[in-house]
């Protein structure tokens, strides 16, 4: 992940809670050092090290130790001792639930996209994710879907062209489209567009040339398994469009690259992490 990128975005999510200082926290706490640890609560696979690890650069004034016992992407067992920090006590407390909250969002989506990435084992298709985000979190959960297991599809509307069914109503036609995109784009930017019908399909085919991929959206798998056979080698092959984690050993045999899944990011359920506190000492004793 890009670490100044990282570093902004945690001191605005801490800004937002802390506001003027945590009432709580600081008549109890204050001038006291301690240690605390995260701990899984369940079993999953772990995401979100670089939040963790990004504490000590957010409190430079201060000394702040970290030590982690696992790594991204690591699975997990209920009970495992994630990592542990030295520091203020009060500091501790204050980053406790921001840190806790995007770790455990974090962790649910590397599990989740793990649990995905298992079903397709042993052949040459793997799962992605979409734009399908949560506002101002892209980057930490589509790194959790890789610590998954799964492979980021574009990052934003800047670093890919992708013609949907509404660029295609606006253009025209599937041909019109990549004609007016490619037109308008670098020769080095990737372009995909996106067919639904067979006729589609076959414009797509016919400007090859100009793509680097096609995706398939709302394709079965027996249908996209007979298309797949007529698709040039080097263009990337997507199957998207409602498709279930559940549904995904049917895409084994297709031979499809890639199946991307916006359930990866908008429906993981978060992994049940706790920080425990272990006492405090004022400081200088």
């Amino acid at each position: 992940m890009q670490t100044l990128q990282l570093k902004r975005m945690l001191e605005a999510f801490l800004e937002e809670d802390l506001g003027h200082g945590d009432i709580t926290s600081q008549p109890i706490a204050s001038g006291k050092r301690g240690k605390g640890q995260w701990i899984a609560k369940e079993e999953g696979v772990f995401a979100g090290k670089d939040v963790i690890d990004m504490l000590p650069l957010l409190n430079v004034s201060q000394d702040v130790t970290i030590r982690m016992h696992i790594n991204e992407g690591d699975v997990i067992e209920q009970g495992t001792i994630l990592g542990e920090i030295e520091g203020p006590l009060l500091y501790l407390l204050e980053t406790e639930r921001v840190i806790l909250n995007l770790v455990q969002r974090m962790s649910g989506i590397a599990t989740l996209t793990n649990r995905a990435a298992r079903l397709l084992n042993g052949s040459v298709t793997r799962v992605c994710d979409t734009r399908k985000t949560t506002p101002g979190l892209r980057m930490l959960e589509k790194h959790a879907v890789v610590c998954g297991g799964g492979v980021n599809q574009r990052f934003g509307l800047y670093d890919g062209a992708l013609i949907k069914d509404n660029h295609i109503a606006l253009a025209g036609s599937v041909t019109k489209a990549i004609e007016l995109v490619r037109g308008a784009a670098g020769h080095l930017t990737p372009i995909q567009v996106e067919v639904e019908t067979y006729s589609e399909f076959q414009e797509a085919l016919k400007a090859s040339n100009q793509l680097q991929s096609i995706l398939f959206d709302n394709v079965s798998p027996e249908t996209l398994t007979d298309w797949l056979q007529e698709v040039p080698n080097h263009l990337v092959t997507e199957a998207s469009g409602a498709v279930n984690i559940e549904d995904l050993p049917a895409y084994r045999p297709t031979g499809v690259h890639f199946v991307s899944l916006g359930k990866l990011t908008h429906s993981a359920k978060s992994l049940d992490i706790s920080f425990n506190l272990q006492g405090g000492r004022k400081y200088g004793t």
